[in-house]
């Protein structure tokens, strides 16, 4: 297992993965408290896992830790990875709730990339010199804003952890045939080391 601390000085998506932590946390809780459910034996707890298609890894976070940082009483998230988690099967027509729960973080990489976007070109210049992590995460923003499938009109791909992403591709679905939640944080981390 890999533990990963995050905070405000430490990671540029801090703030934008704290909110989609913490609404996926109150969602979840809420359909526990409809059930009559006990929410502390239940999602609150243990942690909260985020397969991802990527890797045979799951992302886990303690659910009180995301709402700690909105209430103002915590500075930090922990996210722990951990190696031997099953790959979801595609999901082309995703249901209510993983439209729900992917738009959360849809909206977290849609911030963290448009908050971004004047470090990444100081640093590397033009889109076409960008490295592949940062291309990549460019065209997934593009896709998250303009419907969640994929229109690759500059000729310029991205690649990261096997996929390649080229103008080939067009409409196709990224989340949940490609991403999930747990990819997309893998993928903001990559991000911030490479700007």
């Amino acid at each position: 297992m890999t533990k990963i601390r995050l905070t405000r000085g430490t990671h540029r998506f801090f703030d934008q993965i704290v909110a989609a932590q913490a609404a996926t946390v109150a969602f979840i809780v809420t359909v526990v408290a409809r059930q009559r459910a006990d929410i502390f034996k239940g999602p609150l707890g243990g942690p909260i896992s985020q397969s991802c298609y990527t890797t045979d890894e799951e992302i886990r976070f303690n659910p009180l830790e995301p709402l700690d940082v909105i209430s103002g009483t915590h500075t930090e998230v922990n996210l722990m990875i951990e190696p031997g988690g099953t790959r979801p099967s595609p999901y082309p027509d995703p249901t209510g709730v993983q439209l729900l729960m992917g738009s959360l973080f849809e909206h977290a990489f849609i911030t963290y990339f448009a908050k971004n976007e004047a470090a990444i070109r100081s640093r590397h210049g033009a889109k076409a010199r960008w490295p592949g992590v940062l291309n990549f995460g460019r065209i997934v923003r593009n896709s998250f804003a303009h419907g969640g499938t994929l229109n690759i009109t500059d000729n310029i791909p991205g690649q990261w952890r096997g996929l390649n992403y080229s103008s080939t591709v067009n409409g196709r679905r990224v989340l949940y045939n490609d991403l999930s939640s747990g990819d997309l944080t893998l993928l903001m981390l990559e991000m911030d080391g490479a700007f």
